[in-house]
């Protein structure tokens, strides 16, 4: 809102705490996300900023053993 960026949702309050579980925001915003495409995912990709040097292809070798 401070920037005037358009977004599809906003996270509720209780879910933008210090204290928040990162997985309840990522339950939210999956769902949200589900409702507005009306499709359903099967995996998530939670990738933190506290790690920043997750490397590509780390993902990528992650995705082929799924």
């Amino acid at each position: 809102l401070k920037y005037k960026v358009k977004v599809p949702f906003l996270r509720p309050k209780k879910y933008a705490t210090n204290k928040s579980p990162t997985i309840e925001s990522l339950k939210h915003g999956l769902l949200e996300m589900e409702k507005i495409n009306k499709t359903k995912y099967d995996y998530v990709l939670c990738l933190q900023v506290t790690n920043p040097f997750v490397k590509a292809q780390n993902i990528d070798n992650l995705i082929k053993l799924i």
